[in-house]
């Protein structure tokens, strides 16, 4: 089958092909319909790629105090040997997947073949994901829709929408449909994009403009701490 990868050396992103992975006790083999490309995060992981050694170890300090850490009890070869089959080990991508059950593992008693399914399984044709990590996809809901579940579950870890990027805006929409008003705060000042998806958005350009908005005090203390100064960008919906 064919997955998408990185190579954390170079920052390339290669398609490679790879066995289809053997089917746990527990899990379940999901054939991909639809795989989300989460634009912010995986940016992140490219830009990380293409970093030298040294970008790399200022994006990722707990990685540098492992290795001095593996440097004061084992040396400097093994460490190095280490950190090298570390950097060359590709990584796969992706983590919102929707597809079918075409193989469940030992145990497993809430789904069946055939069933379609989200996952956060990665970008590849076929996915192995443990049963508690999937979520039946309703009838009449297209796989390419059902993709974006995970990304709008984590939008419903936070109370407060900072950043108005994939997730941040998939959260506006979500707490809206549940009749909320929002508040989101976007550093990068960046509104014209959220007003594009949400048309009933409401910039406002000043803190005492959000405390006059209604539903507002329950979010004030930590929006306050993302208006570094008036470029910021406060909207309410």
């Amino acid at each position: 089958m064919k997955q998408i990868l990185q190579d954390l050396k170079r920052g390339d992103i290669i398609v490679e092909q790879v066995p289809v992975p053997l089917v746990r006790p527990g899990y379940m083999l999901i054939r991909t319909g639809n795989s989300l490309i989460s634009a912010g995060t995986e940016r992140m992981l490219l830009e990380f790629g293409r970093a030298n050694i040294l970008d790399k170890a200022r994006q990722q300090p707990e990685k540098v105090r492992q290795v001095l850490d593996k440097l004061r009890t084992g040396g400097i070869a093994p460490t190095m040997r280490a950190v090298r089959a570390k950097l060359e080990k590709p990584i796969p991508l992706g983590y919102s997947n929707a597809g079918v059950v075409v193989e469940a593992g030992a145990g497993v008693t809430a789904y069946q073949v055939g069933d379609r399914v989200v996952s956060n399984g990665q970008h590849a044709e076929c996915v192995c994901v443990p049963e508690n990590l999937c979520a039946r996809i309703p009838a009449g809901v297209h796989y390419e829709a059902a993709s974006f579940t995970v990304v709008a579950a984590i939008a419903l870890q936070g109370m407060v929408v900072m950043g108005l990027g994939l997730i941040g805006l998939l959260a506006l929409q979500l707490l809206r449909a549940n009749g909320c008003q929002v508040l989101g705060v976007d550093p990068e000042s960046r509104p014209g994009d959220a007003r594009a998806r949400l048309p009933t958005l409401m910039r406002l350009r000043r803190w005492p403009d959000a405390r006059r908005c209604r539903g507002a005090r329950r979010a004030a203390a930590v929006a306050r701490s993302a208006l570094l100064n008036d470029r910021a960008a406060l909207v309410g919906v």
